[in-house]
């Protein structure tokens, strides 16, 4: 009997890189705020993880989009359809009574933002100042590969943000400088120039800003979902109905007689 398919997880634990960075400003980019909460470098990472910009750059991967929608890929005419049997059945009869209305469409960036924002969780520990980002799937192959192609992209959607930013900075700054008389403006100029520039250099190492990887777990052998307390439960109480089924039609049957 199948009661659910078994799902793998693939989580990534990240936190905040503060060590490049002084505690008073954790961010290289440009700093925003509300309400007296700042929003840094590492909170718009995790914003990017389920964006549409994200989704966007997932979509052209082949290998995300078909392992996620695998029953609408055909492989003898390399195209998207629509996924037959009996969901399409019923879907086709909740149209044709008014109780939905939307129509399908094949797999794009935005349904790719819709499954990302349903199926990867976020969790944050504030007490440590971790951030569990996780993923699950029937296959454990693709959720460790879709984990890790959603970390790489959304860090790189950021840091990109941050570095356009940086060069206009530093750019600006270059063309003031001379035009300064002042000698103190001039070497005021130069400090920022300096420290602008150090920031830059530090956007190249792009595996450790603005998020530190701080654990990784991979799917292991048996699946995380579902657990087989879930399992079992069903499984004893369908025992029981069969149970009580099979001594009613025996009762009914020694009545007859």
């Amino acid at each position: 009997l199948r009661i659910a398919t078994p799902r793998y997880e693939a989580a990534v634990v990240v936190a905040e890189n503060t060590r490049v960075t002084p505690t008073s400003n954790q961010q290289i980019g440009l700093v925003f705020s509300r309400s007296s909460v700042p929003v840094t470098d590492f909170s718009q990472f995790i914003f990017a993880i389920r964006s549409t910009v994200t989704a966007e750059e997932l979509a052209e991967d082949p290998q995300i989009m078909r392992g996620i929608y695998e029953s609408e890929w055909d492989e003898e005419s390399n195209q998207w359809r629509q996924p037959e049997g009996r969901g399409k059945d019923i879907r086709d009869w909740l149209r044709s009574n008014g109780i939905i209305s939307s129509e399908w469409r094949a797999p794009d960036a935005d349904r790719l933002r819709g499954y990302v924002a349903n199926n990867v969780t976020i969790e944050s520990f504030d007490d440590v100042g971790m951030t569990q980002i996780a993923f699950s799937h029937p296959d454990p192959v693709f959720a460790k590969y879709f984990i890790t192609k959603l970390i790489d992209v959304s860090r790189e959607i950021v840091l990109s943000r941050i570095r356009a930013d940086l060069d206009q900075q530093i750019a600006y700054i270059e063309s003031k400088i001379n035009e300064q008389a002042s000698i103190a403006m001039q070497a005021a100029l130069i400090r920022e120039w300096n420290d602008k520039t150090a920031k830059r250099a530090i956007l190249q190492d792009r595996n450790s800003y603005p998020a530190i990887i701080v654990d990784e777990r991979d799917p292991g052998f048996a699946p995380d979902y579902p657990r087989s307390t879930i399992v079992i439960l069903p499984t004893i109480l369908l025992g029981v109905l069969v149970g009580m089924l099979i001594a009613l039609v025996r009762r009914a049957y020694r009545v007859s007689a």
